[in-house]
């Protein structure tokens, strides 16, 4: 078991002062609010920017870095990729860390319960290939892309070694190994040239996801070379080294499990059809890898365990309002294909 003095909680990113529903306090006061409440005895690193206004913000230490700034995807400045950012934030956080064990959170991301400690120690056959972390690392499933779930190799959008790189929860020493890695090079935002076919397919322009850069140059850093050169590649070797790298060194928890939630994004079940069993991974795909390259005698759940009561009681509302937009959607994704745009598959 666990020792709750034993963790060091690293709330990386900008300090947020806008107020949580129903509270008096900003987003990032409620999230170490949160984590004194379900982890006390764990110690609070605030790893945010030079010049970032920190009254009434209590933690145990805080690191400030030098920010070092976003890139726009597809010279579109209404989406940024912000991986050098969270590269820096957290990697400097956990070097403050002293702690056996490191929980990384972001600062608009707030704990509502610790369940995920009753899951560290669950799952313990290895694989010896890709063997990399001394332990697993606890991630979340949603945002972990599962390129099984597309219907042929031609969907560009099948791509792997994508984690979610949201929270993460281990050994202090292996969550820094996923995250002292090199920052994303500008030259790797403009691959992709525009006369490229995937290029014209996607619209896109750069060469990794920033979930990708990050545990590709993590994967390499630690001698696994077997990777993809960019995120329009796919192959059935590089299906199986994905499926390895992941369900030999992470335990991806599905929302209810891991207990937490993001103000900036909460989709997590009340989405669920169309991010989580359409998109991405869940425990239960993580456990059937698991019996595949790790234990045969393991038998995963027969049913998905994702909270119903969450969808009806919190997210029902937006739900519906979600999926009747559909008609619009495709109305609008077709209507610019005429026109010659090249739309990005998240603005329908």
């Amino acid at each position: 078991m666990i020792n709750l003095s034993e963790i060091d909680v690293v709330i990386q990113g900008p300090v947020s002062r806008k107020k949580v529903s129903g509270s008096e306090m900003g987003e990032t006061e409620a999230v170490i609010a949160s984590v004194r409440r379900w982890l006390p005895g764990a110690a609070i690193i605030l790893s945010t920017w030079q010049g970032a206004e920190l009254s009434g913000i209590e933690v145990d230490q805080v690191v400030l870095s030098d920010d070092p700034g976003s890139f726009a995807f597809a010279d579109d400045e209404k989406h940024r990729n912000n991986i050098n950012r969270q590269i820096v934030s957290t990697s400097a956080g956990l070097r403050a860390a002293r702690r056996p064990y490191a929980l990384k959170l972001r600062s608009d991301t707030r704990l509502d319960h610790a369940g995920f400690l009753d899951w560290f120690e669950r799952f313990p056959a290895r694989n010896a290939e890709c063997k990399i972390l001394e332990k697993r690392v606890l991630a979340w499933s949603v945002g972990t892309m599962h390129p099984g779930k597309f219907p042929s190799e031609a969907n560009p959008m099948r791509v792997l070694f994508h984690p979610s790189d949201f929270v993460f929860f281990g050994l202090r020493q292996d969550v820094m190994n996923i995250w002292d890695v090199p920052l994303m090079v500008e030259s790797d935002m403009r691959y992709f040239t525009e006369g490229s076919p995937r290029w014209a397919v996607q619209g896109m322009k750069h060469r990794h996801h920033p979930e990708c850069h990050l545990w590709i140059s993590f994967l390499i850093k630690n001698g696994w070379t077997k990777v993809s050169e960019s995120w329009a590649d796919f192959n059935p070797e590089l299906l199986r080294s994905s499926e390895l790298s992941l369900v030999n060194n992470l335990l991806l928890l599905d929302q209810h499990q891991f207990g937490f939630h993001c103000f900036k994004y909460p989709f997590p079940e009340g989405s669920i059809w169309g991010r989580q069993f359409l998109r991405n991974f869940t425990n239960r795909d993580w456990q059937i890898l698991y019996q595949k390259y790790c234990d045969p005698q393991h038998q995963p759940p027969a049913w998905e365990t994702l909270h119903w009561h969450v969808l009806a009681k919190d997210r029902g509302r937006s739900f519906l309002r979600y999926y009747l937009k559909w008609p619009e959607r495709t109305f609008r994704w077709f209507r610019d294909r005429l026109r010659g745009q090249k739309p990005w598959p998240w603005n329908y």
